[in-house]
């Protein structure tokens, strides 16, 4: 694999497209195993020679904005903990990729 980055953020900004599609067909299949789960048609629990899907709840909170203050003020008095990462951001110079 090449180090010249211009080929290397090629190589990421086609992938990122290619992902991007393949999620969307991922989601409009998921999409209709709800609609058929929904109708009754199928169950919360398949399992084919392909693979299995299980339909999964998952929960999460919204909290009041009392609760907000309270991170805030953490933050301004120093009792919170910060914690950063980091990671590259990619984005393709236009909507045609090069062929490498």
């Amino acid at each position: 694999m090449t180090t010249d980055p211009a080929q290397l953020i090629a190589y990421i900004t086609t992938a990122q497209a290619q992902a991007k599609a393949l999620a969307a067909d991922i989601d409009a299949w998921k999409a209709e195993l709800q609609a058929q789960f929904d109708a009754g048609l199928i169950t919360d629990k398949l399992t084919t020679p392909f693979g299995s899907a299980t339909l999964t709840q998952r929960t999460s909170w919204t909290y009041s904005a009392a609760v907000k203050q309270l991170q805030e003020m953490e933050q301004l008095d120093g009792l919170a903990v910060k914690k950063s990462t980091y990671s590259w951001t990619i984005r393709p110079a236009s909507t045609e990729q090069p062929d490498f």
